[in-house]
């Protein structure tokens, strides 16, 4: 039997951003209102048809010993309507290269869209030890840094003319870093760097792909344990 090893999904219950942190003050994109006519427009690739059940199905193929991933992913196929995407793994300023080289024609093209699935992809700023992934060269950035934030945003949308996905996440698991730096106004890297550079990206995907998706994805663990951020956050 083919080994699974995500849960189930229901794309139709993905909270956003707004649920978590609020966005009646967050700063709108500052790209250029250009007239329509002028504007570069991105079509996605995927136009799945919702499943009788009324919601999608996503599975993470994993081999079993001896099985290809060739294999496993024609299996899953069977059951998933979509795969989630990060990339190999991948950082983030990476991310656009690798989905539109090799790797992205195997396991995008050819493992998930050939078998009928279609990719729910995934960028993220967070690295190991819940530290901010920072691009080469780029020393001491933060979630407030001007540089770093242009960087996020235009890996969002290189990754966008890449891939033309239909869903988009622009940050994984993104209540693991809120829980533990929360929102502090004195902290560069508090939770509201991020809410603020989301609906930046948020518009500027939009204003590129209308019909892309944009959202991100919360751990699951903290929201059924309903863990609270400590005192001093």
């Amino acid at each position: 039997m083919l080994k699974i090893s995500l849960a189930i999904l229901s794309l139709g219950t993905i909270v956003t951003l707004c649920a978590l942190a609020g966005c009646s003050d967050v700063k709108k994109s500052t790209e250029p209102d250009l007239p329509p006519a002028n504007r570069e427009r991105i079509v996605p690739v995927d136009s799945p048809d919702l499943p009788a059940r009324g919601f999608f199905v996503g599975l993470l193929p994993t081999p079993r010993q001896g099985q290809s991933f060739s294999d496993a992913y024609q299996a899953a196929s069977a059951c998933a309507d979509f795969t989630p995407v990060w990339g190999s793994p991948t950082p983030f300023y990476d991310l656009a290269k690798e989905l539109s080289g090799e790797w992205g024609k195997t396991f995008v093209d050819q493992y998930t869209r050939g078998n009928g699935m279609f990719p729910l992809v995934h960028m993220s700023f967070i690295g190991f030890g819940l530290t901010l992934v920072v691009p080469p060269g780029m020393s001491g950035a933060t979630l407030e840094s001007p540089q770093w934030r242009q960087a996020y945003k235009e890996a969002a949308i290189d990754i966008v003319r890449v891939s033309k996905p239909l869903y988009f996440s622009i940050g994984n698991e993104v209540n693991r870093w809120y829980e533990k730096y929360g929102a502090r106004e004195d902290d560069p890297n508090g939770f509201q760097h991020y809410v603020s550079l989301y609906s930046e990206i948020y518009d500027a995907v939009k204003q590129l792909s209308p019909q892309t998706k944009v959202f991100c994805t919360f751990a699951r663990e903290i929201v059924s344990e309903n863990r609270e951020v400590s005192p001093d956050t």
